[in-house]
């Protein structure tokens, strides 16, 4: 069809992504009036209208909504076609895009730019940290190639693998739990989850995937939580607990500098033990470029030497194979 080729695409879907054609015509290096005359041309061939203009910007059309999910399809089909071929004699190339929740990104996202860049280098990665609810859709839309989750009800439309399993501690201020080893997770003792009932608590804001996961071991075990605040940051909430203002639940990985600074405390959970899965996620119905594969097998590599060395209080799970 005359008039719908691939720069018009990219250009449609640029100036839906920005909501103004100003800053799509930055963002794309391209001219104002050619742009617009891209999308008028696209409008034309189309038989309809696919952007609505206001003083404020531009929005998609029902029909823009429609040809921007076709458009995002064949974009990246065209793009993963180039780079496979490109690279199939060679190394990755290419724009890979990974979602991870904040506890995973925090000890996740240094060691992975740090080794793209080193072993990959025509390799442009783009980290997205984001709460868990998010992720699922951006994978389904396109925005993210690769994701990361924590619970598999979320995964509708997507393939999914389990990799690691990992415990949840709580948390305190220094001295409120004990030190019982000298390396790792194991200079962390033991506590029985009821022991949360006696606890003021800084938890995240419902619903947030942690939040639900203590809250469900609450409910099943007759134990009456006391949470003082709701805060969604890791931070701030680190900063509280090392205040002394209360006490948060969290993985190891996340807490594990603050407690050997001396800033924190903590337990892991027992009598039941509280933990939760981690799944590598992608669409199921997308192609998946070579450096998006290549940068999937680094980061479960990275996850595997982060456990095995003791950093992350997790256990391989039984998909996570090569």
């Amino acid at each position: 069809m005359s008039g719908l080729d691939a720069r018009a695409l990219r250009y449609f879907v640029g100036i839906v992504t920005e909501g103004s054609i100003t800053r799509a015509a930055e963002q794309l290096n391209v001219a104002q009036p050619a742009l617009s005359l891209q999308v008028k041309k696209l409008e034309a061939v189309l038989g309809t209208e696919l952007l609505h203009r206001t003083a404020r910007g531009v929005t998609p059309t029902e029909a823009g909504l429609r040809l921007l999910d076709y458009a995002r399809d064949i974009l990246k089909l065209m793009e993963s076609a180039r780079e496979e071929l490109r690279s199939a004699a060679s190394e990755p190339i290419g724009d890979v895009s990974l979602g991870l929740p904040q506890s995973v990104s925090m000890v996740l996202t240094v060691p992975l730019v740090e080794t793209v860049l080193a072993t990959m280098p025509k390799v442009r990665l783009h980290v997205v940290e984001a709460m868990t609810g998010y992720i699922p859709g951006w994978l389904r839309s396109g925005h993210l190639d690769l994701g990361m989750l924590f619970r598999s009800s979320d995964a509708t439309g997507l393939v999914t693998r389990r990799f690691l399993d990992e415990s949840l501690y709580v948390v305190g201020p220094p001295g409120a739990f004990p030190v019982a080893g000298r390396k790792g997770a194991y200079r962390c003792g033991s506590v029985p989850f009821s022991t949360l009932g006696g606890l003021p608590l800084i938890a995240p804001g419902r619903p947030h995937g942690l939040r639900d996961l203590v809250d469900e071991a609450a409910r099943s075990q007759g134990v009456e939580l006391h949470p003082i605040v709701e805060v969604d940051a890791i931070a701030p909430m680190l900063e509280l607990t090392a205040r002394g203002v209360g006490h948060c639940v969290l993985s190891y990985a996340v807490v594990r500098g603050a407690i050997e600074e001396g800033r924190v405390s903590a337990a892991r959970l027992v009598d039941p033990p509280i933990r939760r899965s981690i799944f590598i996620c992608r669409a199921a119905d997308a192609p998946i470029s070579r450096a998006s594969r290549e940068v999937e097998a680094l980061a479960c590599r990275l996850m595997a030497e982060l456990v095995t060395s003791g950093l992350w209080s997790a256990d391989l799970a039984g998909d996570a194979t090569p």
